[in-house]
């Protein structure tokens, strides 16, 4: 009756069948083409094809392939507490409230769970340690993803303190018979160095990014007049010597004060000041300066490769603009923004602005990457290091993808 098994004739494609197997064959080579296109024009009109060209061309396919910004389903709820203080650690976030440091996974699972009290809570974090601490408290908690190494109530109150990238602590207390100590500590919470300032305040402490040089932004009076310092100390020839001996630079700031230290690379050093941002070599010879020009500091973010300035015309906030220079001072870019800005928040290479309208993400040329409206009314957002941004609410955070 057959002239063949039965499975035989079910197995043979028909007609239709074949020509949708051709159309798809087809559509896989267009699309194959469409890349070769794409490499040759990078190749011939771009800045060469190498590796950044790769990373490019992968990443322009894998915007096309996710149809642009992505809020993620999983929802990480917490305490809401109005003092929280949120930063976020590894994939996920680190929460801060006046009795609780709770770290998250990307859904929400808790990482690591510590009941304290925190009168003024202070949070910060790298790529490999959390912190909390009580400004002007004694409660301190230095934690990896591993547990804590330094959980204790410290002998004298905590002025500030600062995490570098690579999770090295600086770490600024009131000194019995001195103004102020600084306290370094390696990533696994070893003490490496101490300095106690006899003549000078200070105001801000940081380690270079490899732990090898510790610059302390210090404040004292002379002739009644208020005076900034900076001073560096080489952590690589500490040993028994005296903080005297391993001290790289002093700097004098000609009635300027320092609020805030970075380390842009291992071998320079940029400040906060009252006249804008400053930026010195290891060697404490000064690099550059950006000055406000009569307008008002609102905020600033730290990147990796510039520093993003908010200001504005008058202290309100109104004509906020943002200014985006190179940590040794070279103007980069800048953007005005139509509307009162929100927050701001920029790690790595990228900074998120959020306005009553928009959430928008711009690289260090202020360039816009992303622009998604605010529609969910986001209180806060907290840049990651790796691209991803947290939007915070009262109660809860998710992670948004640019």
């Amino acid at each position: 009756m057959f002239d063949r098994p039965f499975y035989a004739r079910d197995a043979a494609p028909s007609k239709g069948e074949t020509a949708g197997r051709m159309a798809s064959v087809a559509l896989f080579w267009i699309f194959c083409a469409a890349v070769v296109v794409a490499l040759a024009l990078l190749f011939i009109f771009g800045e060469g094809f190498g590796a950044d060209s790769l990373d490019r061309v992968s990443s322009m396919l894998s915007r096309g392939l996710q149809g642009g910004a992505q809020i993620s389903s999983d929802v990480i709820s917490f305490d809401a507490q109005p003092g929280n203080v949120i930063e976020p650690y590894l994939d996920g976030i680190a929460v801060l409230t006046s009795n609780r440091l709770v770290c998250y996974d990307t859904i929400g699972g808790e990482r690591l769970a510590a009941e304290r009290v925190f009168m003024r809570p202070a949070l910060q974090t790298s790529l490999k340690n959390v912190l909390a601490y009580d400004r002007n408290g004694t409660t301190l908690l230095l934690a990896n993803r591993h547990g804590f190494v330094i959980d204790c109530q410290w002998e004298r109150p905590i002025i500030t303190a600062k995490l570098n990238r690579a999770g090295w602590l600086a770490l600024v207390t009131q000194g019995s018979g001195y103004k102020a100590v600084v306290h370094v500590f390696d990533p696994d919470g070893v003490l490496a160095f101490r300095y106690s300032s006899p003549e000078y305040y200070i105001t801000d402490a940081a380690v270079s990014p490899d732990g090898s040089l510790l610059a302390v932004a210090c404040a004292g009076f002379t002739d009644n007049w208020v005076s900034g310092r900076l001073r560096v100390f080489d952590l690589t020839h500490t040993g028994e010597a005296s903080p005297e001996d391993v001290t790289a630079a002093i700097c004098d700031l000609d009635g300027e004060m320092i609020y805030e230290l970075f380390f842009p690379k291992n071998d320079s050093i940029a400040a906060m000041t009252e006249k804008g941002a400053a930026y010195w070599d290891a060697k404490g010879s000064l690099l550059g300066r950006t000055e406000l020009e009569g307008r008002y500091l609102q905020d600033y973010s730290a990147l990796d490769n510039a520093i993003i300035l908010r200001t504005s015309r008058g202290r309100s906030g109104s004509g906020a603009r943002l200014d985006s220079y190179g940590w040794d001072g070279e103007h980069l870019g800048w953007q005005t923004l139509k509307n009162d800005v929100i927050c701001q928040s920029g790690r790595g290479g990228c900074v998120t602005v959020v306005t009553a309208d928009a959430i928008t993400v711009y690289d260090a040329k202020l360039a816009a990457v992303s622009d998604q409206p605010n529609q969910t009314h986001v209180r806060a957002v907290r840049q990651c290091d790796t691209g991803p941004v947290y939007l915070i609410y009262s109660d809860n955070a998710r992670l948004y993808k640019p």
